[in-house]
């Protein structure tokens, strides 16, 4: 079912359930039915993106991933910005994910690295626990009541459907270059 489904009340999905023939709706439709105040259904969406994100077909390789990242990382520079005069606690929680976001992409061994310090496997398990921090800062910075909240939990889900989509196993290495210590005289 598509995600307008879900919209429209219907489970994004539905898991059987043997013994009773019934089936267990999704986190997003769970939120409809029972709201719960602490958490948003984009929250309950994003850790549900999260839990299904590895069935997910692997078809970005190490360079469309490395042009994800530092688009990333440009909206959350530019989110910082533009909530700079209306909210500084969400620029400076847009500025420290989008920081955080570029480094990851420059210390990782693929097309667009620079000091290719980590394997793209350990970039992917660096980017999962990046979309959890994204998704909870405006809870931990005291704003996730207001509007600039839903940016950064839209931004998490994309961020994890990314890293869902993203083969990890596929090109590790594949763009290392020699360094100056092994290069043969």
């Amino acid at each position: 079912m598509s995600l307008i489904g879900a919209a429209f009340g219907r489970p994004l999905f539905c898991l059987p359930l043997a013994p009773c023939r019934k089936a267990l709706p999704t986190a997003l439709s769970l939120a409809r039915i029972f709201p719960v105040e602490d958490q948003p259904a984009v929250a309950l969406f994003h850790k549900s993106a999260s839990l299904f994100s590895n069935r997910l077909p692997k078809v970005l390789g190490p360079g469309a991933h490395s042009v994800i990242d530092y688009s990333v990382a440009a909206l959350f520079f530019t989110a910082g910005a533009l909530f700079w005069s209306r909210h500084k606690n969400a620029s400076i929680s847009a500025l420290l994910c989008g920081t955080g976001v570029l480094l990851n992409g420059l210390f990782t061994d693929y097309p667009g690295g620079v000091v290719r310090a980590i394997s793209f496997e350990t970039h992917g398990k660096i980017d999962v626990g990046l979309a959890g921090i994204t998704a909870s800062i405006p809870g931990l910075m005291g704003f996730a009541d207001d509007p600039q909240a839903r940016f950064f939990e839209a931004t998490a889900v994309a961020e994890t459907l990314a890293s869902g989509f993203t083969d990890y196993r596929s090109g590790a290495g594949e763009s290392r270059q020699p360094q100056p210590h092994e290069w043969v005289a």
